[in-house]
């Protein structure tokens, strides 16, 4: 190698010219010969390793030469390019004293298919050449797996929803490739569908196979999938890497108290036929239990009972401050003004909610409060009208007819109890509403406290304004937070305490919420 420090051609000069030069400072410079310094050889330039099939390999050598008069100092040597190409030798940092060599040897394994390019490279001081390349060929006829896509994100999904994705397998190689196991690993939300084809698997070169990977996000994490997929592929694990992340559409906090005697109002329709003497007694005996279940929740309890076709109450109404409630709601249950309608229990009440509105019951109904009506019979509903259009009257009385609740005490439906298909209409209408039927053969003191439990039931709500993720959800009472005495009732989108909370407590519940999916 032939370095050239400096050169100068004197072309039309003249010594007048060049002594004018010399006297300026300058002087001619002639070509220097000697490959002064650190000068680095690498010798060949291209190793060509030849077509290998799966399981064959192949090692050439290439070699650094100090063809400088000064040390050289070869810092490292580096393969990239792929993992077909590897350097046998370990020691990539030495000092080559002038006209030293060494060789390095580069093996050759196909781990891809068709033409495989790498490049080794040799970094030195020599400080014209310091990164000095040796190409490397090789061609592999070997079978090679391709997944696709590779990686794959499936990017931000609102949780309870989530996507699949289809992933193909292909055969890239020129060699049969056989896949004997597919696995997927993911700490959750990400997972391999049902395999749609047995293993092993062979697909010739250029075919392919495709499987379902689904993304079900359950939190708001990221989530990382792991395919992995073994065949007779050179690399024999081949990966394939998916991501996604779990948002809620939104997160909520709904504010709540615990009511101060919330208002529940109550008619009790009973048919005063002479049949139900001892039933309307066995109602008035039990009637300090009734009460006594209703005010474990609030004493904003109002009563009357109709009996009468005209649906006025019988002795007014009674609530928690009148004077002796249980002797007048006796006396209320046992009185005999009945007439045409004693036994077409959906017409008295129909009239007593009439007369509540505007009439001889006026002021009874009260802005927010529930009405529970509650029919006391042993006989069908005879009403001249349908059971349908008369609670279609009453609930038309109510900006929101689920305000309005029907239950009753009547003949074992549609057996019948001491009449044949006694509770006919009764049954239906209470079905309708969301009240209870009982039996009016059952034990009266049951009775009275499964009628008392439904009468109070909703007074105490803690409806969610969104529909949360259930797992999301946070309650705090006071500020404190509870872990325990509560629950979420997915019909009701509601929060059930399991025990009694103190009037006017306040109520924090935050959560998730979901959304409907496309």
């Amino acid at each position: 190698m032939t370095r050239t420090v400096f050169a100068l051609a004197l072309v039309g000069t003249t010594l007048a010219a060049f002594t004018a030069c010399s006297e300026q400072g300058f002087s001619p410079k002639v070509e220097n010969d000697v490959n002064t310094g650190q000068i680095i050889e690498v010798t060949p330039a291209r190793l060509d390793f030849g077509t290998l099939s799966d399981g064959e390999e192949e090692t050439k050598f290439f070699q650094v030469k100090n063809i400088g008069t000064d040390e050289l100092h070869v810092t490292d040597i580096e393969i990239t390019g792929g993992s077909s190409f590897m350097l046998l030798s370990t020691e990539t940092d030495f000092r080559l004293p002038p006209d030293a060599a060494s060789s390095f040897d580069v093996l050759f394994t196909p781990l891809e298919a068709d033409t495989v390019n790498g490049v080794a490279t040799v970094f030195s001081d020599d400080p014209e050449n310091p990164e000095v390349p040796v190409q490397l060929v090789g061609v592999g006829a070997v079978p090679s797996l391709r997944i696709d896509p590779d990686p794959y994100d499936f990017g931000i999904d609102y949780i309870g929803c989530g996507d699949d994705l289809e992933v193909t397998l292909t055969n890239v190689g020129t060699d049969p490739l056989v896949i004997d196991s597919i696995e997927y690993s993911s700490r959750g939300m990400l997972s391999m569908d049902e395999l749609p084809f047995e293993l092993p698997l062979t697909l010739a070169p250029e075919a392919s196979a495709t499987l379902d990977v689904a993304f079900m996000p359950d939190s708001e994490d990221a989530a990382v999938g792991t395919l992995t997929v073994l065949s007779n592929d050179p690399r024999g694990e081949v990966t394939s890497e998916h991501t996604g992340t779990g948002q809620y559409a939104d997160w909520k906090t709904d504010i709540f108290a615990v009511p101060v005697d919330p208002p529940v109002d109550i008619i009790f329709a009973v048919d005063r036929s002479c049949s139900m003497d001892d039933d309307a007694a066995s109602l008035a005996s039990n009637f300090l239990s009734f009460i006594s279940t209703i005010e474990t929740v609030t004493a904003g309890w109002r009563i009357g009972v109709v009996t009468g076709d005209n649906g006025c109450f019988n002795s007014g109404w009674i609530e928690s401050t009148t004077p002796n409630y249980q002797t007048l709601f006796t006396q209320a249950v046992q009185s005999n003004n009945w007439n045409r309608y004693t036994e077409s229990l959906l017409t008295l009440a129909r009239n007593a909610i009439q007369a509540a509105v505007s009439g001889c019951n006026a002021g009874f109904l009260r802005p927010g409060a529930i009405t529970h009506v509650i029919m006391v019979t042993d006989e069908p509903e005879q009403s001249v009208e349908s059971w349908s259009s008369l609670v279609s009257q009453m609930q038309g009385y109510y900006a929101d007819p689920a305000m309005l609740k029907l239950s009753a005490v009547a003949g074992d439906y549609p057996t019948g109890c001491g009449t044949a298909e006694a509770g006919t209409g009764y049954y239906e209408a209470v079905s309708a509403t969301g009240g209870v039927f009982l039996s009016i053969c059952s034990n009266w003191s049951s009775n009275v406290d499964v009628l008392a439990d439904i009468s109070i039931e909703g007074l105490v709500e803690f409806e969610l304004s969104a529909t949360p993720d259930p797992s999301s959800i946070t309650v705090f009472v006071d500020g404190v937070q509870w872990l325990i005495d509560w629950h979420y009732d997915a019909t009701l989108n509601q929060i059930v305490f399991d025990t009694e909370l103190s009037e006017g407590a306040a109520i924090e519940v935050n959560y998730g919420v979901l959304v409907t999916c496309d």
